[in-house]
């Protein structure tokens, strides 16, 4: 039930069954099968199919809800009886933009630290380049960067899913409809949020 479980978030993850095969590296009918045994065992459908695409139904949602609770559980009973044993270093070095350090990271350092309370973190903020630079010239252990995976000498894997919010005031009036075109949206004036990226160091 697990490995359902996990190709089950993967599917809703990537909103895609080929993307999801080929992050679990097993074929794309496996993918399906496996969701479509998840949906007969509980008598619904957790996933719209679409001509090109496919998104969550209300019940899917629910139940992605439940599966990322149940894999929690499941990582946290592999950490306590399974790795418990495993070398944890004393210090870890690792880089993130300070978005990430400052809403995203401190969470997964507090979780951690419920199984390793003796780690020490050495965290560098900065922008992708900053880390992907400091992670080749073997400053930092790993990173979490945003953006493209342009570096061919490093290896990436998926951390979290984001997304852009376009944001207006309740008293524009310009666009009366609830969606703009994207040609439109290129003229439009638009100021991204800036977090002042730097070399600043956190120790956690």
């Amino acid at each position: 039930m697990k490995q359902k479980l996990q190709i089950f978030k993967a599917v809703a993850f990537h909103s895609s069954f080929t993307k999801a095969a080929e992050q679990l590296f097993i074929s794309q009918p496996a993918v399906s099968k496996a969701v479509r045994s998840i949906e007969d065992e509980y008598k619904t459908t957790f996933f719209l199919r679409k001509r090109n695409s496919i998104e969550l139904t209300e019940d899917g949602k629910a139940f992605l809800m439940y599966t990322n609770r149940i894999l929690e559980i499941h990582a946290e009973i592999e950490n306590q009886f399974l790795h418990q044993k495993e070398h944890i270093p004393d210090s870890i070095h690792f880089g993130a933009s300070t978005t990430l350090v400052n809403h995203i990271v401190p969470k997964i350092i507090a979780k951690f630290r419920t199984q390793h309370p003796h780690t020490n973190f050495d965290i560098k903020s900065g922008n992708s380049e900053e880390i992907e630079e400091s992670i080749l010239n073997q400053q930092l252990d790993f990173g979490i960067t945003e953006g493209s995976n342009t570096n061919r000498k490093l290896h990436y894997k998926k951390f979290i899913k984001d997304e852009i919010v376009l944001v207006t005031s309740v008293k524009n009036h310009a666009f009366k409809q609830s969606t703009i075109s994207t040609e439109t949206l290129q003229k439009l004036p638009i100021n991204r949020e800036r977090n002042g990226f730097g070399n600043q160091r956190n120790h956690i």
